[in-house]
């Protein structure tokens, strides 16, 4: 059986700050890439139409400005396409928890960096189901299991604040084990809080 692949994670304390960077995993995006290569073919071919045919015959203005449109279109898709892969390959997900604040940080350099900063009074360290629920009832009847210790394997990890008033989920998955450390810490910073 193949093992999975986890996505590698840095967790380091500070202080009363807690830190999780957790970064992409190397592995072959190759439908990424020749996705781009397609649509950077058609953008070029496109293009070409337009500076090799335009002197040669009498294109109206109409056949200018469709196929105008239709290479911008390409190049915002070959954007996204690239942006995507560029967020597999390099992307970062940074969560920085602070005794009443969180900041979480997507990088995904050159093409976009988003700063979340949430503020709370309340906050539960738990792990993302994959399953809605609205109380324990619900979870229990989904099969959730709701006790960190009993649970393995690796999930994203969830930060629900004020009774669900605010969740952030990571998209990146990481070991149970961090998950529950991550807890441990941030009670450990509770306590000496109070």
């Amino acid at each position: 059986m193949k093992k999975k692949v986890l996505y590698p994670y840095t967790f380091d304390r500070k202080g009363d700050t807690l830190r999780l960077t957790i970064s992409p995993k190397n592995c072959n995006q190759l439908l990424f890439l020749g996705c781009i290569v397609l649509f950077s073919g058609l953008f070029l071919f496109h293009i070409g139409m337009l500076i090799l045919i335009l002197p040669i015959l009498d294109i109206t203005l109409k056949f200018i400005l469709i196929n105008s449109i239709v290479s911008l279109l390409e190049i915002f898709v070959i954007l996204y396409f690239f942006s995507s892969y560029w967020w597999k390959r390099k992307g970062l997900e940074i969560f920085i928890l602070y005794p009443n604040k969180l900041e979480y940080v997507l990088v995904n350099k050159p093409f976009k960096t988003e700063k979340h900063i949430f503020d709370f009074e309340k906050l539960e360290i738990r792990y993302q189901s994959g399953e809605d629920f609205y109380n324990e009832e619900e979870a229990i009847l989904l099969g959730v299991e709701l006790d960190l210790d009993k649970l393995v394997g690796n999930y994203p990890i969830q930060f629900y604040m004020d009774d669900g008033l605010q969740v952030v989920d990571s998209e990146r998955r990481i070991p149970v084990e961090v998950i529950r450390k991550i807890k441990e810490e941030y009670l450990l910073n509770q306590n000496s809080h109070e």
